[in-house]
């Protein structure tokens, strides 16, 4: 897993997709079901970072039908990666209660390579509260998380970069707009050197370009938000959240900036794209 994490982190995504297929019918085959289901977890997980929801949500039954329900590591995964779909869907009861889950799995192990991955279900319990408006427990969960975010900016797994960002997008609800901008550009740091493909530099844009919107400082909104576009649509294509997502932030940035035939360009296509990831609804 931890190959993988470092595969995704330098944003090969074929690489750690054969890689995963490779383990699966190595564990498969031995019939250990535990490490099969944390990889189909892992496969899940990459769909869901391409925006595909449906392969994501099939590629998690499967982990969810090998999966051992022990409390073990490899159900932590498991759980882990539903967390991660649900926060993409905006299912955040039902991220939080996945996070929740598997942040008591990692618990029972005590290891440097666990607690990262523990304190990422804290990041992702975190953007669930966020969600759900309860500010104070998402600040409480992202500062605990933040205790073993490892300092070397050439961190290559994906999870760093992701509790960073979790962490700046509470200190921006907080309106700690220093504080967020300094654990943001840390993350983006991490994910450049990392690699440049990965999606942890489009994500790192995007919570730049919402920290300067909400502060007021629209150049830089929006100059953060067309480098997450361009970013996104080079690795993933134009269907895809954080397209979506961008699009909104420059809709609104055109707003505030007195443009309104601009914004409706960009509200309009967000809108497309959100009913080709979601459905009409």
């Amino acid at each position: 897993l931890s190959n993988a994490d470092e595969l995704i982190g330098q944003g090969k995504y074929p690489e750690t997709i054969k890689l995963l297929k490779e383990a699966i019918d190595r564990f498969d085959k031995a019939r250990q079901g535990g490490a099969t289901a944390a990889y189909f977890a892992y496969l899940g997980a990459l769909g869901a970072d391409a925006g595909q929801f449906k392969d994501a949500d099939q590629l998690l039954k499967s982990a969810e039908n090998y999966s051992t329900k022990a409390e073990d590591e490899w159900d932590a995964v498991v759980s882990r990666e539903q967390a991660a779909l649900h926060l993409e869907r905006g299912e955040y009861d039902a991220a939080l209660k996945s996070a929740k889950r598997a942040y008591d799995c990692f618990g029972s192990s005590g290891d440097s390579f666990t607690y990262l991955r523990a304190a990422y279900c804290q990041s992702l319990a975190a953007e669930a509260q966020l969600g759900l408006g309860k500010t104070d427990q998402a600040e409480t969960l992202a500062r605990d998380a933040l205790k073993v975010v490892p300092k070397k900016e050439t961190e290559k797994s994906f999870i760093a970069p992701r509790i960073l960002y979790a962490a700046c997008r509470v200190e921006t609800r907080r309106a700690n707009f220093a504080e967020a901008e300094q654990l943001c550009l840390g993350g983006v740091a991490m994910a450049g050197n990392a690699g440049a493909g990965s999606r942890n530099v489009a994500l790192g844009y995007l919570a730049l370009a919402e920290l300067y919107l909400q502060q007021g400082d629209l150049a830089k909104a929006a100059e953060s938000g067309k480098k997450c576009l361009a970013q996104t649509e080079q690795t993933f294509g134009s269907q895809h959240q954080d397209a979506m997502q961008a699009l909104e932030v420059l809709a609104r940035v055109n707003m505030k900036q007195g443009n309104p035939e601009e914004a409706e360009l960009h509200a309009k296509l967000a809108v497309e794209v959100a009913k080709a990831l979601f459905g009409d609804s």
